[in-house]
């Protein structure tokens, strides 16, 4: 009896070792927590500011500023998806091309009449999800600030299995349809 509890605990510590499982008094603290607190996340403390929606804007912005146009289609919502689809097809280009020169018709926010170029633009980039963190959540506004512009919103969607942003004038958010801006 006591060799078959050896054995198991003995099982248990090299199960844990071969599948790199190890101990660990290090805690995750939650975002607003006390600095010696967040100290204890080593180099992660940035993890716990960002959601998966500020992380696809972060992704956007390096997309666009890399000249990554197949990437930063894949990151647009489904409208304004649609839209550069539609406007690349009127003017005979790819949505790439169209997206490259950094003007497509049809694409704004309220406070950003190109929003593509200010996202691309050099200056120190800051993003936030607005109200309180709520993960079930499939629509949020980022409020964005680029460089020295104001800031300005984004409205981020959760679809196919990923958050995208829209860079539309409306789109419905929360229990309706708000204004982000444009026409």
């Amino acid at each position: 009896m006591a060799s078959d509890i050896s054995r198991f605990l003995g099982g248990l510590a090299l199960a844990a070792l071969v599948t790199g499982c190890s101990f660990s008094n290090q805690i995750m603290p939650l975002h607003g927590e006390e600095p010696a607190a967040l100290a204890l996340s080593e180099g992660r403390s940035d993890w716990l500011e960002q959601t998966g929606a500020t992380r696809a804007l972060g992704r956007l912005r390096a997309s666009l500023r890399a000249g990554d146009m197949a990437q930063v289609i894949d990151l647009l919502g489904p409208s304004s998806r649609a839209i550069v689809r539609a406007r690349a097809a009127d003017a005979g280009r790819t949505p790439e091309a169209l997206l490259k020169s950094g003007e497509v018709p049809g694409l704004g926010l309220r406070d950003v009449s190109n929003p593509l170029r200010t996202l691309a633009s050099d200056g120190a980039f800051a993003v936030r999800e607005t109200g309180a963190f709520d993960p079930t959540r499939r629509e949020v506004r980022l409020v964005v600030q680029v460089g020295e512009s104001p800031e300005f919103q984004v409205p981020a969607v959760f679809v196919d299995d990923a958050w995208r942003l829209e860079l539309v004038g409306r789109i419905a958010v929360g229990n309706g349809a708000e204004a982000a801006g444009g026409e």
